[in-house]
């Protein structure tokens, strides 16, 4: 049995640009929101149905892509993302 991926089903780290772009376009209320009010890595997880750990993975390496914006330390015991400002979605 061959395990092929199917070209027309996003890869997960997609899906989570994707989920992490509309958490941010919804909650964008000011130019620059507080930190506290970005999504956190369970926000995202929970949209996606990933694990906390796997939706933190792929936030980090898009955060080393440049692609979204990540807190250097938790808040309330979680780290905090953000969309990069040129890759928002408009509504």
């Amino acid at each position: 049995m061959e395990n092929r991926k199917d070209p027309t089903q996003p890869s997960q780290t997609d899906q989570v640009l994707n989920v992490i772009s509309k958490l941010c376009t919804v909650r964008k209320m000011q130019v620059d929101p507080p930190p506290e009010s970005w999504p956190s890595t369970r926000d995202v997880a929970e949209q996606c149905d990933f694990t906390i750990y796997k939706a933190r993975y792929l936030l980090l390496k898009l955060a080393d892509k440049g692609l979204v914006m990540v807190t250097p330390s938790p808040i309330k015991n979680s780290l905090r993302w953000y969309i990069s400002e040129d890759k928002i979605k408009p509504i």
